[in-house]
């Protein structure tokens, strides 16, 4: 999946754009495109893992999935029934690089969906902390 990123800094200043990409097989995040180094100056690296948490956050990790202090950013407003392109949401810098960038905030928009079938890690994962995500069960043959 790819989402295009605004990047705002804590004082709500537009500080450029980002597109990620959620590599959905492996769990990891990379930067496919930073052209005015927004990303550069939230982030502490263009890749790493990913982890869905709650209800409706992905949260993004700089190394190893576990140690707070190398959270990125969170991603929220995740959609519970169907992620498709244009669909909008907000998100958070947890530890900017630049200490302007502390607390910033994150528009995301979903460029390109989740890949049909999902991979079943992932969806697994997504549909045990999202059950609107489960699959509806298969409708008889007419």
């Amino acid at each position: 999946m790819r989402i295009d990123l605004v990047v705002y800094d804590a004082h709500g200043k537009t500080r450029g754009y980002a597109c990620l990409r959620l590599d959905l097989d492996q769990c990891q995040w990379f930067v496919e495109s930073d052209d005015q180094r927004a990303w550069q100056h939230a982030g502490f690296s263009d890749c790493g893992p990913f982890e869905v948490k709650d209800d409706d956050l992905i949260w993004l990790w700089e190394r190893e999935v576990g140690n707070p202090k190398q959270n990125t950013a969170v991603l929220t407003d995740i959609p519970t029934i169907e992620m498709a392109a244009g669909q909008t949401g907000t998100g958070r810098i947890v530890t900017g690089n630049i200490r302007q960038f502390h607390g910033g905030t994150l528009h995301w928009t979903i460029v390109e969906p989740l890949p049909a079938p999902a991979p079943a890690g992932v969806l697994a994962q997504l549909t045990s902390r999202m059950p609107a995500l489960a699959l509806a069960p298969e409708l008889p043959a007419a």
